[in-house]
């Protein structure tokens, strides 16, 4: 018991019930627990035993030859070398693997070709257009004289060109130059043309060695509804009229006379475009040119050829 008149209380006995267990001896301060040594475990997410992530060692990939042969032959065979790079692209890609030859193969590929369509395409639109243009010409060379009564001739060396005065224009003798088949008269004299379809023919005097006269012309009846009606109707009609008047004025019959004749009649453009009804008959000697005129030249010996008609309009 203290002064005061306190007691103090008691002190539990050592390793008694309840006592708690002696703590573990601290570290010095300041002092840390032991670490494993840095780098002693693998890096976070890599598989133990395996090779960083990347290309491999060596540098190659699936798909890396192939891209770098696409490229060349690319420059040489475009559309081969355009297939071949765009399979080694796809390969790489597929493999994680970025393949620059590959890439510059199918852009190379892609332009030569186009390029190359584009050449194809415009030769063939030339190689067309000249064809056509050749085969106009040769049509227009094979196809003779126009059907149109009022083409003059192109060709600046065609000899009936540059029409002068003839007899029916002027009444003076025609010089051999063109004269339109439109103005020829009974009495004109003129040398052969060439073509089955007349424009022009070279009246010259009949004075001088020619090869035709005309001796008669009449027109062809018109029809009922006006059309042009036919040319086998046009020639008959021709043949008939042109015999009659050539035995009047022969004063023989054809068949005892050596001359022969023919007639320039309508054609259906200038039967519906210039009213043309007019049929002309034309006298010839199948020998040879004559001089003068042959009217009642009478018949002669032998018998005429058969005669010819021609369209002149």
């Amino acid at each position: 018991m203290s002064d005061n008149g306190s007691t103090p209380p008691p002190v539990p006995p050592t390793g008694g019930y309840g006592t708690p267990p002696p703590a573990p001896p601290q570290p010095p301060y300041g002092g840390q627990p032991p670490q494993p040594p840095y780098g002693g475990q693998p890096p976070y997410g890599q598989p133990q035993g395996q090779p960083p992530y990347g290309p491999p060692q060596n540098g190659d990939f699936p798909g890396r030859t192939l891209g770098i042969v696409g490229l060349i032959l690319s420059f040489f065979t475009t559309l081969v070398g355009l297939i071949i790079s765009a399979i080694a692209l796809s390969q790489s890609k597929k493999a994680g693997y970025k393949n620059g030859p590959a890439l510059a193969g199918v852009i190379i590929g892609s332009v030569l070709s186009g390029l190359v369509l584009i050449f194809v395409v415009v030769s063939i639109i030339i190689s067309v257009t000249t064809s056509l243009a050749v085969l106009g010409v040769a049509a227009g060379a094979g196809g003779g004289a126009s059907d149109d009564p009022f083409d003059e001739p192109l060709s600046t060396s065609e000899p009936f060109a540059s029409p002068e005065p003839t007899p029916s224009e002027s009444g003076e003798p025609g010089d051999g130059t063109g004269t339109d088949v439109f103005d020829l008269v009974v009495g004109d004299c003129f040398d052969e043309w060439s073509g089955d379809t007349v424009y022009e023919v070279p009246v010259v005097d009949c004075a001088t060695p020619h090869d035709w006269e005309v001796y008669s012309d009449f027109e062809v009846p018109d029809t009922a509804d006006g059309a042009f009606p036919g040319e086998d109707k046009v020639d008959a009609a021709a043949d008939d009229g042109c015999l009659t008047a050539f035995e009047t004025f022969l004063g023989a019959s054809y068949a005892d006379t050596v001359y022969d004749y023919s007639y320039l009649v309508p054609t259906a453009d200038s039967w519906s475009e210039s009213d043309d009804r007019l049929i002309t008959c034309i006298i010839t000697d199948p020998a040879g040119k004559t001089t003068g005129s042959l009217e009642g030249a009478g018949a002669g010996t032998g018998g005429g050829a058969d005669s010819t008609g021609y369209s002149p309009r």
